[in-house]
């Protein structure tokens, strides 16, 4: 160490290099912790080089070890001579380590390691759709796997993966964090392919809060087909917060007019409804010119959510010449205590619209 001009001792080395290799392949040591008697557990920037399948060396690991065990030559992936065999034998042990209810190590080191699995698999396209529904299917499938499968597909979506996670929605056992996994799923992939799988979800009885702003998320971002059966399912959830209220509303402008109207009224009702979801009601009125009746109007300004924000929506809606005049409704929004400036410009732009007398409009 000395002739080479080194301040660290030979086991300072070795500890840096240890943490340096858990920085580089933190896989590496997930494996070891799962299974701890292995003493081959992966590559670090190293053979069989990049175009041989290194990323793939985990798996090809695991074929090598059940070979050997066996007490058969293990495989050379490098010649690429029996690549169909050792994707079978893949596949057979990824089947096993992802129903093993016998692997050590904590639920998290476990959830990963199976998740790298499913990665691995799903990113060279390894399995077929019936080899993950044969998983799925298996009785007695511990909830954690359906978990790690539907939230790892937001990562590498193998083919056929819309059938896989219905398949996961309609198991009565599977739990809320399954379906915020398989709800951003669908938001990421088009919900527009399969609107199924929203109302799936919708309807599960595991459904919990978070998973209902995810379902409101997708209803707003896409124009789904009788959209709003399922924005009147999320309104009337028992579990549904001010964060799905405030997403459905945005929905709403994609329904007809009669439609909308009895929605946002569900929604202005709700008792779960925030300052924003109110908002977002006060701007689809101030949009339309057919939504902002006096009534509707005058719950936005009494309702005990209002804001500033709605409050201006209001009055701006009051300006425009497709609804009649209210001048005691302007008072009320004048004289509100959360009126602001800017609700106040509004106000007086409605009041200067009703002295001015009504002229032709010239087409040019």
């Amino acid at each position: 160490m000395v002739q080479d001009g080194l301040e660290q001792s030979f086991a300072d080395l070795s500890f840096e290099f240890s943490t340096t290799l858990d920085q580089d392949n933190p896989l590496a040591s997930r494996y070891l912790r799962v299974f701890p008697e292995a003493n081959v557990f992966g590559w670090t920037k190293s053979s069989p080089g990049e175009k041989s399948g290194s990323e793939r060396s985990l798996l090809y690991h695991m074929a090598h070890m059940a070979r050997i065990s066996q007490g058969r030559p293990a495989f050379n992936p490098l010649t690429g001579n029996s690549v169909p065999e050792v994707e079978a034998l893949l596949l057979e042990h990824v089947h096993h380590f992802l129903l093993a209810q016998d692997l050590q190590g904590s639920a998290y080191d476990i959830r990963d390691f199976r998740e790298s699995l499913l990665l691995s698999i799903a990113r060279h396209q390894l399995a077929d759709t019936p080899f993950y529904l044969a998983i799925v299917r298996t009785p007695g499938v511990q909830n954690a796997t359906f978990y790690t499968m539907a939230w790892s597909f937001l990562k590498e979506s193998p083919d056929g993966a819309a059938l896989i996670i219905e398949e996961i929605i309609r198991l009565p056992a599977t739990d809320s964090g399954v379906l915020r996994g398989a709800a951003l799923w669908v938001m990421t992939h088009g919900a527009g392919e399969d609107p199924g799988l929203l109302a799936a979800i919708l309807s599960h009885p595991a459904a919990d809060e978070a998973t209902l702003d995810t379902v409101a998320s997708v209803l707003a971002r896409y124009d789904l087909p009788r959209s709003e059966i399922m924005v009147r399912g999320v309104v009337a959830h028992p579990r549904t917060g001010g964060m799905a209220l405030r997403q459905v509303s945005l929905a709403i402008r994609k329904q007809d007019l009669e439609i909308e109207r009895k929605l946002l009224e569900e929604i202005l009702s709700h008792p779960s409804v925030d300052k924003w979801g109110v908002q977002n009601v006060a701007q689809t009125v101030a949009r339309s010119k057919d939504l902002g009746s006096p009534d509707f109007l005058l719950k936005i300004v009494n309702h005990d959510q209002v804001d500033a924000g709605a409050l201006s929506s209001v009055a701006f809606a009051l300006g425009n010449d497709h609804l009649e005049q209210e001048p005691e409704l302007l008072s009320t929004i004048a004289s509100h205590p959360k009126a602001d400036e800017r609700t106040l410009r509004y106000v007086d732009r409605a009041r200067a619209r009703k002295d001015s007398p009504v002229q032709d409009k010239k087409v040019f």
